[in-house]
């Protein structure tokens, strides 16, 4: 689909709208990492949330692949609240990271970490306030110690949770012999 612009990308071949929206993308480094640092703590928090959930791939994908129920992020970060496996601040800050994520993958704006709103919300994260070991000087810098130590936290839950498994997998036998205990005894 040509722009009808008449632009060339010097091959002879016109230049699309989608193709001049990916190039003016890809010019603003902070705003692709603003939109792209989500994916890794996404797929960390999946992690998490499986390593709590029955052995039964097949049903838990029912709940956590693409379109389904649990897929969106703000599902799992809920989730992951309400269950006990994130405490409040990463919670709050995971909801302030998907806030920053989607203002700089959809504003019409040409929004940066250095103008509202999003410079606003990296000072609400809790997460990089908490790292007196570095200096913040500007919004980028809170939110990638953020990013960093959410994605530590998560992968050292995730860790400590898969090994726990065996125990975790010993309580659902216990749950199901004492089921089949019952007989028609209901």
């Amino acid at each position: 689909m040509s722009t009808g612009s008449g632009q060339s990308d010097g091959r002879n071949r016109k230049i699309t709208l989608e193709e001049k929206e990916v190039m003016k993308l890809l010019k603003d480094k902070q705003r692709v990492e603003g939109i792209l640092s989500l994916c890794p703590l996404d797929k960390m928090l999946d992690s998490l949330l499986r390593s709590i959930m029955i052995d039964d791939e097949k049903e838990v994908d029912r709940l956590m692949k693409d379109g389904r129920a649990l897929e969106p992020f703000s599902m799992k970060v809920r989730l992951a609240y309400v269950l006990g496996l994130i405490p409040k601040v990463v919670k709050d800050d995971l909801v302030c990271i998907n806030k920053i994520r989607n203002e700089l993958a959809h504003s019409d704006r040409a929004p940066s970490f250095d103008t509202d709103p999003i410079r606003t919300l990296c000072a609400t994260l809790s997460t990089a306030k908490g790292a007196c070991w570095v200096n913040l000087p500007d919004a980028i810098g809170a939110y990638r110690v953020a990013i960093l130590r959410i994605a530590k936290f998560l992968t050292r839950e995730a860790k400590e949770r898969t090994e726990a498994r065996p125990t975790f997998q010993t309580g659902l036998n216990s749950l199901q012999a004492r089921y089949e205990e019952m007989g028609d005894g209901i």
